[in-house]
C-alpha cells in the first residue's frame, strides 16, 4: 500500500482541510472587523467635520447679523 492509500493518511487529510478552513474562517473574520472598524472610524471623522462645518455657519450667521446690526445703527 502506498502511503496516500492509508487510512491513516486520509484521516490526517482531513484534520488539515479542517485547519485550513479555520484559518480561512479566522482571516475572513479579522478582515471583516477591519472593514468595520474603518468604516466606523471614518463616520466619527465625518461627523465631527459636519459638526465644525455647523459651528462656522453658526459663527458666519452671528457675524452677518451683527454687521446688518451695526450698518442699520449708522
Amino acid at each position: 500500500m502506498e502511503c496516500n492509500q492509508l487510512p491513516v493518511h486520509a484521516l490526517c487529510h482531513r484534520f488539515h482541510e479542517k485547519d485550513c478552513d479555520m484559518t480561512s474562517s479566522i482571516t475572513t473574520k479579522i478582515a471583516a472587523a477591519l472593514c468595520v472598524m474603518l468604516a466606523l472610524s471614518s463616520c466619527g471623522n465625518t461627523i465631527r467635520g459636519m459638526g465644525k462645518d455647523a459651528a462656522n455657519t453658526v459663527d458666519a450667521t452671528q457675524n452677518a447679523g451683527n454687521r446688518v446690526g451695526n450698518a442699520a445703527a449708522k
